[in-house]
Parts: C-alpha cells; structure tokens; sequence
C-alpha cells in the first residue's frame, strides 16, 4: 500500500519516517529500500536519489532520533541554564525517556550497527551536539563555584555513562527499577555524582 503521507519532493522524509516504523517492527537487518519504495509507490530506484545505500538511511533515521531528542532535552532544561545540578537532572529524565520511548531507534543512536562512525560524519556531528549540552552545564557548574572538577571532558563523559548506562538498563533489565520512569533511580544517580563533583 502506497504512503499516503508521500508528495512530490518529500520521498526522502517520507523514506525516514517509514524506516522508522519498519525499524520497530522488523530490526534494522530487515529494511530494504527496495521494500520502502514499493510500499510508499515509488519506483525501486527512486530512494538512491536520497540514499546511496541502507546504511545512509539508518544514518538519517539516528541523525533525525538525536534532533528529537535534542529538542526534547532544550524543553526540558529551560530556564536551568543557572542550575547546573537541576539542568543535569532534567537531561537525564529527558534522555531516558526518549530512549525508553524509541528504543530501536536509540539502539540505532548508539549501537554497532553503523560500525564506525567516522564514516558518518553528519551522525557524528550529531552526536556530539548532544553531549555539548553535559559539557556546557559541568563548565557553568565550576564558573559558579557550585562544581569543583579539573578536566570538564573527562567529567562529562562519566556523567555521560551514567546516564546512557541507566537508560539501556531501563531498556534491557526493566524489572530492576521501581517504576516506569525510573525518577528514584535518576535522583539517587546524580546525589552520588553530585556528592562527587561538588564543592565542598
């Protein structure tokens, strides 16, 4: 059956968005362009205009996940700028969220299924503008005497795991947290790095 949200000139969205779906029902292994093209209506050679091959794809669909959850995380930390620990705690509860709301696509973000990434640049670009957001509040932290850390890199990658590390967990080991959101174990999270990388 032919996408009905398909117009002239959008087959490249139109080609992510339904990636997407098929990604969450068949596992990357199976997306075909092949297949998408049949299924919107177009010919079998009209998404190589967009995509040399399946793995260009997969890499629009995780450039196209960290955007969102980019966004998410920019509503979430309003007006936190000043509050390095709230800040961190509202990305944190963000970031898990959307991982437990897209979970193939997160496990596509993150996972070896592009391989190196140095093959990607945009992706990896996109990758780091999220992690920009940790390191920028870790360095308003120590400009305010409110953290005491020497290398704000090293920090933030730590403060990173930790987070990244929690929400595959909620993903894969769901029945070691209280509850849906994982708040308990967010909070309990960050009082021990917190009582880590604060002044004393």
């Amino acid at each position: 059956m032919a996408d009905s949200t398909y117009h002239h000139g959008n087959l490249r969205e139109s080609l992510i968005n339904l990636g997407i779906a098929h990604l969450d029902e068949k596992g990357a292994e199976n997306i075909s362009l092949r297949a998408l093209a049949r299924e919107i209506g177009v010919s079998q050679t009209a998404p190589y205009r967009h995509f040399e091959d399946k793995n260009q794809l997969l890499s629009a669909i995780a450039i196209n996940g960290f955007d969102i959850m980019a966004h998410s995380i920019s509503d979430a930390i309003t007006d936190l700028d000043d509050q390095p620990p709230k800040y961190l705690k509202a990305m944190a509860r963000s970031y898990i969220l959307f991982s437990l709301e897209n979970t193939e696509v997160f496990k596509l973000m993150f996972g070896p299924i592009l391989g190196d990434r140095k093959s990607y640049p945009e992706l990896l670009a996109a990758g780091q503008r999220s992690f920009k957001l940790i390191e920028k509040s870790l360095q308003t932290g120590v400009d305010t005497g409110i953290f005491s850390i020497e290398d704000i890199t090293i920090t933030a990658n730590s403060v990173w795991a930790s987070i990244h590390g929690v929400a595959s967990l909620m993903q894969d080991r769901f029945d070691r947290f209280p509850d849906a959101s994982g708040d308990k174990q967010i909070d309990s999270m960050f009082d021990i790095l917190l009582n880590g990388i604060c002044s004393k």
